[in-house]
């Protein structure tokens, strides 16, 4: 299993502690792909279940320059493996609050080669119709729709933390570096990379694993009911989550 997060020059500063509750709590291959820019050796001194791999600039074809998060899949070339490992991909946003349970684990160890494991953007019912008229769109609904078929049927996922085989995540990468100068036409709105992660995986038919909510929780959108602080330790409905993704007390009113 390989767990690998990402960074540019100006996010590495703020990555540190996700690497560090990484070192403590993750027992995988935890990788941290430094996009065009270096990462010296004491910089993960405090973090030394980490270990980092170089980008060139190439990886970062795909990215929006907001974010130059290479989430999409850009990173595979540079970090070999067999195709059916395990890998999953999170976000830098993040702290790591425990280490997986058995059960968890076990999820996403029986990921078939053809499943990904997500979970939820702003909820269940949020079509990428919808993600997309949040993207500071280029075309009209009418064009959205011709371009891009289902999207008032597919759903749109968060994918901060996202699990699957490296040949599935190929599979995806290939069709949605193809795809990138099109979204790009579409909408102007950083999260289109993960809009197009979402309508990509749909399109090609993997099988959505959903995420439990106690894995993965973010505050991109408000929190389902039940989550809630403890201190400054996030849990829903009184389990203790592991990776809290861009949310600290006090985000959302009542939290």
């Amino acid at each position: 299993m390989k767990l690998i997060t990402c960074s540019n020059a100006r996010w590495l500063p703020k990555i540190k502690p996700y690497l560090s509750s990484l070192s403590r709590h993750c027992d995988a291959d935890n990788i941290l792909a430094a996009g065009n820019c270096d990462v010296w050796p004491e910089f993960l001194e405090d973090s030394p279940n980490v270990r980092a791999v170089s980008l060139p600039a190439a990886a970062l074809l795909g990215t929006p320059a907001e974010t130059e998060s290479v989430q999409h899949g850009s990173f595979l070339p540079y970090v070999a493996g067999p195709d059916d490992e395990l890998i999953i991909f999170t976000d830098g946003d993040i702290v790591l609050h425990r280490p997986m349970t058995p059960a968890e684990a076990g999820l996403l160890n029986s990921l078939s080669e053809n499943a990904v494991c997500v979970g939820w953007n702003s909820g269940p019912e949020e079509t990428l119709a919808i993600e997309g008229g949040r993207l500071w769109p280029k075309v009209d609904g009418d064009t959205l729709r011709r371009l891009w078929p289902m999207v008032d049927e597919w759903r749109c996922y968060n994918i901060g933390v996202i699990a699957m085989r490296r040949s599935a995540y190929q599979r995806m990468y290939d069709l949605y570096m193809d795809l990138w100068p099109a979204v790009c036409n579409t909408f102007a709105g950083p999260a289109r990379q993960q809009w197009l992660v979402c309508w990509v995986m749909q399109h090609v038919g993997v099988d959505i694993v959903p995420m439990p909510a106690a894995l993965h929780a973010h505050g991109c959108y408000p929190p389902p009911a039940g989550t809630h602080y403890r201190g400054e330790r996030l849990y829903v409905h009184g389990e203790l989550v592991a990776f809290r993704h861009n949310i600290a007390p006090g985000k959302w009113p009542g939290l």
